[in-house]
């Protein structure tokens, strides 16, 4: 084994101890692999499937499924590139939440402060990579469960276009707004990554296939109001308002936005409901009391409902069509807050009557409904504490919102110190 993956071994108790591992996967790849990754450690979602193990997605319902044949698409190509798998990582069960406390692992506490939590669900993928365990770690994102956590830790979080990395071998939460995606500890780690991982799997039917952006080509940017400026604590508005300055973003609204995040939290419940509606009348009793009646209850949702919320989500894309005609690229801020108390469930976001924990979403589920890749770069605040902004593109456009990344790093102080030099 190479010095980087004894190292990250070496630090799997500190791991477990906060909350951020799963479970420990006895490494494969020889030293002496070659390949973009060799050598270099990492850890997966506890929703990949790895060859020999159950994936259990933090849930005793899976715990006693078989173990999986062989490994996902995803696993399969960064162990194909050298990438030295250790562990999955804690998430909140079955991707469905945002703060990553599950009954099986227990609480992800946040890198930056341990009071805190750290978001999810890939909760755990984030911290490991805020925490310089490893240089980069799978997650999902649904409904925000990439860009949420990575925006809370301190990290780059990528959520490339919907269908354009394998889902091969992932457990499935909602089929229609599932992507595959992953943290990264520097913007060009996180280039490394996904060029690998961007490959065609001949066993994903849902898979496409999406023509190249020109990552050189002039970039004019809005900044998204509105919806996207709600609720905003002082120290992540200022954040967000330097780095669209640095952008030269000029401010708009998306007046379906927060329609659209219903939207998007109608169909999650609705396909989570159904994808789970067997384990649910089989073996209720071992879900997560957290989601165990959420998912009941969204099973009584009509499909009258369901294709309101698709038609709202026909318009949604329609607008972004429209604002793409004005704009090369959007950004909006990734939370609203920063990363709430681990241990006050209760606590409201600050001016309003919306739980904190329900709060996190706020920003990144209405671009959920989109399926668009976006690019989650981290934010230093005057607080002390990261936040994140995303940068969101059209359907394909992930190497100009890797190039705009890159400037937004090198062109401003708040997101080089949060991103640019670990």
């Amino acid at each position: 084994m190479t010095d980087k993956v004894e190292a990250a071994i070496a630090r799997l108790p500190e791991a477990a101890a906060n909350g951020w591992l799963a479970r420990a996967i006895e490494p494969v790849n020889p030293g002496t692999v070659t390949g973009p990754l060799a050598g270099l450690p990492w850890f997966s979602k506890d929703l990949f499937a790895v060859r020999g193990m159950t994936t259990v997605a933090a849930s005793k319902a899976l715990a006693d499924d078989p173990p999986a044949e062989r490994d996902s698409f995803a696993v399969a190509r960064l162990r194909g590139a050298g990438g030295v798998l250790i562990g999955s990582t804690n998430m909140d069960s079955l991707a469905y939440g945002f703060v990553s406390r599950t009954e099986l692992y227990g609480t992800a506490r946040n890198p930056r402060d341990p009071s805190r939590l750290c978001g999810g669900s890939s909760g755990g993928s984030a911290a490991v990579v805020a925490a310089g365990i490893v240089p980069f770690a799978l997650g999902t994102d649904t409904s925000g469960s990439i860009r949420v956590p990575a925006a809370l830790c301190g990290v780059i979080g990528v959520k490339p276009s919907l269908g354009r990395l394998s889902k091969s071998g992932v457990q499935t939460l909602s089929p229609s707004l599932d992507h595959v995606g992953f943290f990264a500890d520097t913007l060009d780690r996180a280039r490394q990554v996904y060029d690998v991982l961007d490959a065609a799997d001949p066993d994903d039917a849902d898979q496409r296939q999406f023509a190249e952006s020109d990552p050189a080509a002039p970039c004019k940017v809005g900044l998204l109001g509105g919806h996207f400026s709600n609720a905003m604590e002082p120290a992540v508005a200022e954040a967000i308002g330097e780095a669209a300055r640095a952008f030269g973003a000029e401010t708009i609204e998306a007046p379906l936005s927060t329609r659209a995040r219903a939207a998007a939290y109608t169909i999650v419940a609705a396909e989570a409901a159904r994808t789970h509606a067997e384990r649910l009348r089989t073996r209720r009793h071992l879900f997560d009391t957290a989601i165990r009646d959420r998912l009941t209850a969204a099973l009584l949702i009509p499909d009258a409902w369901i294709e309101e919320a698709r038609a709202v989500g026909t318009a949604y894309s329609a607008e972004f069509d429209a604002l793409f005609e004005r704009f090369d690229m959007l950004v909006a801020p990734t939370v609203p807050c920063l990363a709430p108390p681990a241990e006050d469930a209760l606590a409201m976001l600050p001016g309003t009557n919306i739980p904190l924990r329900a709060a996190l979403g706020l920003y990144t589920q209405p671009i959920s409904l989109l399926g668009l890749p976006v690019i989650t770069v981290p934010l230093a605040t005057s607080a002390g504490l990261p936040t994140g902004i995303q940068l969101i593109g059209p359907m394909g456009s992930e190497a100009r919102l890797f190039a705009a990344a890159a400037r937004l790093i090198e062109g401003c102080r708040i997101a080089a110190d949060a991103a640019g030099t670990r």
